[in-house]
């Protein structure tokens, strides 16, 4: 269920003690394995190999989806329009809930499951509502934050401000308190299981290659700097208790110029599942901006996302050991 290889982009000082944590994850039997995303097709995207064998596989498997996918647009249907730059919804849906359900039934592809909604979980007074979902063996959490704001709420915030607030109005938090919930989400639940594996984006820029920024272009260290912020938050969290958690790191826009890595099933898999993603934001009336035509086209079936078909690159972070969780 775990990755097998480390990705040959790991930094020559830290080969050593990743490629020592990458042998031990490859020869141990994890128990559940949480997966930390900025935005709703970069499981799919970026972590398809990995996320499959593990729902296939039928381990307990966490998905925790931190931002919207809003592209901007808040709670309304169409508030910007057709403006360059930003998707937009032509059927009167919400743009981030047409994401939502979009990767909703690429998870339903893959675990030949369906839709359970779960009640909202209670963390604290002030986040006491978080979405929920379940597809067969896998819990879907919706953070619910904003789209291309994830690195401005890092850097910009006091760790003591309560000034992160999800797009619905739900849940307001604090750096502090964000980085708590993605640990209480592991633990939570992992109760019982004693290894434990968090799958999240690269933080680390170092490890880049040159790959697409925002606008499309190629530029180096060009991945999102939301998935940047997500690894970062979840790496901070991943400390004290949460330290005996393994650690998979994934490289982001950067596997685009790579070559493939998955195998023709894996792809195919792969492929499958995204295909099903694009349908459902066809069929629900979401357009996306192509930053290599400059034109809106209905749903996400352009080469930029289908460049990623067949490549997933990891590399093992430190931590790991025996996990205690009791609640």
């Amino acid at each position: 269920m775990l990755p097998n290889m480390l990705g040959d982009f790991i930094v020559k000082k830290f080969l050593k003690i990743a490629s020592t944590a990458a042998i031990f994850l490859a020869a141990t039997t994890a128990n559940s394995a949480v997966f930390f995303v900025a935005h709703p097709d970069d499981a799919q995207l970026m972590m398809s190999g990995n996320l499959y064998s593990d729902i296939k596989g039928g381990y307990p498997t966490v998905v925790v989806v931190v931002t919207a996918g809003d592209d901007g647009n808040l709670m309304e249907a169409d508030k910007f329009g057709k403006v360059a730059g930003r998707g937009y919804n032509s059927s009167n849906n919400p743009y981030y809930r047409t994401r939502l359900n979009a990767h909703e039934a690429a998870i339903a592809n893959i675990a030949n499951a369906s839709r359970q909604n779960l009640p909202s979980e209670y963390f604290s007074s002030n986040i006491p509502a978080v979405e929920v979902v379940k597809i067969g063996n896998v819990k879907l959490y919706y953070l619910n934050l904003q789209d291309g704001q994830m690195e401005n709420y890092r850097n910009t915030l006091p760790p003591s401000s309560e000034e992160i607030i999800d797009i619905t109005g739900t849940n307001t938090y604090s750096l502090n308190s964000l980085r708590s919930l993605l640990g209480a989400i592991i633990s939570r639940n992992n109760i019982g299981n004693p290894t434990v594996v968090a799958n999240f984006p690269e933080y680390n820029l170092g490890f880049s290659k040159p790959g697409y920024n925002d606008n499309g272009e190629v530029a180096l260290h060009g991945d999102h700097t939301d998935h940047t912020a997500v690894g970062k938050f979840v790496r901070e969290a991943l400390q004290g208790t949460y330290s005996c958690v393994y650690a998979a790191v994934y490289m982001g826009y950067g596997i685009q110029k790579t070559d493939k890595s998955l195998t023709s099933t894996q792809e195919d898999n792969q492929v499958g599942a995204y295909k099903v993603l694009h349908k459902t934001l066809e069929d629900q009336g979401n357009w996306s901006y192509n930053f290599f035509t400059h034109q809106h086209q209905v749903g996400a079936m352009d080469s930029f996302h289908q460049a990623f078909y067949g490549r997933q690159k990891w590399r093992a972070d430190s931590g790991g050991g025996v996990c205690s969780f009791t609640q």
